[in-house]
Formats: C-alpha cells, sequence, structure tokens
C-alpha cells in the first residue's frame, strides 16, 4: 500500500500500473513514451520524482529507475543531477517537422536560408548558366576534398596557433556530417559521453542515431565542474 494519500495530490504525470503479467519496468517505459510522444507531456516537463512515483504506484524504486533508462536510452527523457528529470526538449521534433498535415507556422532554426526576392534570384540563375563550367555545381566534389582547399585549411589552423599539414585533413561535408563521423569512428554503441546540461541538439542526434549515451555534468560559473565530473563518473558505471 502507497505511503501516502494521492488523491489530492499534484503530480504532472500519474501513470496508470501496469495489469498481471507484465513486466512492471517495461510496461511504465512504453507508457512513458507513448505520453510523451502523444504529446501529452511537453518538452521540458519535469517528472516526478522516483520515490514519489514508486509510492502512487506501490512498486520498488528500482523498478521506476530501470523505466526511466529506457527511456533515456531513447533520448526521450534526461537527468540533471541536482535537478530532476525532465522530458528532453526535442524528442518530438522529427514528429513536428515531418508531418505533412502541419499547419502550424514556426520560424526554421535548423537551416540557414538566404533572403532572396525572385527577382534577385532569377538575376543570380542567369549569372550562374552563362559560367562556363556551370554544370559543375550540380556535381559531388572531391571526397577528400580540393587541394587548395585543405591548404587553405592549414593555414588558418596555424593561425590558431596549431599545425598540421593538407594531407592529415579530411574536410566534411558540413558539421553534422563531421559529428557524425567523430562519434561512429571514436566510439562504440552504448558508450557514454558527458556534455553540458545544454548542448548542441545535432550532437544529441547524432548520439541517439548512434546508440551514444549522454550524461549531462553539472556546471559551476557556466564550466563543467570537478564535482559534477567525479558524480557522473562514480554513478554512471556501465
Amino acid at each position: 500500500m502507497p505511503i501516502n494519500s494521492f488523491e489530492n495530490y499534484p503530480m504532472n504525470w500519474k501513470p496508470k500500473r501496469p495489469s498481471k503479467g507484465q513486466i512492471l519496468y517495461k510496461a511504465l517505459a512504453e507508457q512513458l513514451e507513448q505520453d510523451i510522444n502523444n504529446g501529452f507531456l511537453l518538452p521540458g516537463t519535469k517528472l516526478p520524482p522516483q520515490r514519489e512515483l514508486a509510492d502512487f504506484l506501490d512498486v520498488n524504486v528500482s523498478t521506476i529507475s530501470r523505466a526511466f533508462k529506457i527511456c533515456e536510452k531513447k533520448g526521450l527523457i534526461s537527468g540533471v543531477t541536482g535537478s530532476g528529470t525532465f522530458v528532453s526538449y526535442d524528442t518530438r521534433s522529427n514528429l513536428f517537422l515531418m508531418s505533412s498535415n502541419n499547419k502550424i507556422t514556426f520560424i526554421e532554426m535548423g537551416t540557414m536560408n538566404p533572403d532572396f526576392t525572385l527577382e534577385e534570384m532569377n538575376t543570380l540563375f542567369k549569372h550562374i548558366i552563362k559560367e562556363i563550367d556551370f554544370k559543375t555545381i550540380f556535381q559531388y566534389g572531391q571526397r577528400d576534398g580540393a587541394k587548395w582547399q585543405k591548404e587553405a585549411i592549414a593555414k588558418l589552423i596555424y593561425k590558431a596557433g596549431l599545425e598540421t599539414t593538407s594531407d592529415s585533413l579530411l574536410p566534411a561535408s558540413g558539421g553534422q556530417n563531421a559529428i557524425v563521423a567523430i562519434l561512429a569512428g571514436l566510439f562504440q554503441h552504448g558508450d557514454r559521453i558527458g556534455v553540458d546540461p545544454l548542448t548542441y541538439p545535432g550532437i544529441k542526434t547524432a548520439a541517439k542515431m548512434l546508440g551514444i549515451q549522454l550524461i549531462p555534468i553539472k556546471q559551476e560559473d557556466n564550466e563543467i565542474s570537478e564535482e559534477g565530473l567525479l558524480y557522473a563518473c562514480k554513478n554512471e558505471k556501465y
């Protein structure tokens, strides 16, 4: 029996207790995932404490912890040390952006689209097609980048105080492509990476795709703290 009375207790998520025959933590994880995807739990929503949920459902705290872990690995929720567990901010972004029936007006922040008028674009295209090699703009570039590009990058890196050669550089097809390549090359499925509590959404998307778990590290003065790093190393073991 629950220790506390929850009849009039304010809880923003009151899941149904799984029926007999169901695996408790898996059923709760499915319930949480469904409520997030259906929009019942909005991005940024703080979930009730695990002990509170365990008391409400009359189950062990470990059951809630295992359910949360499943959803955390799917990128649906994230825990912040000392603050609680929250619904991830980008968890429904794919559902929202890919919906063909979506009539809601939104500001696209994921791409940079130049603000050209139709007349300006017509003039620009006319100049382009007059170029002798204009067809090359529709072709893929060199896989490892042009020599002049890599030499320019090497000079830029040198100005930043580092030394490298053009032969050791491998240009990427955009920042997101580089992030995925680095994560896929250096990490394996199931690995964990410590990140700032508020980190670049593109890294979260790539990590989720590759099965890499991002662990938020507590900050002090806008920097990852030693205490937060030690806590994560101690409590986020394989």
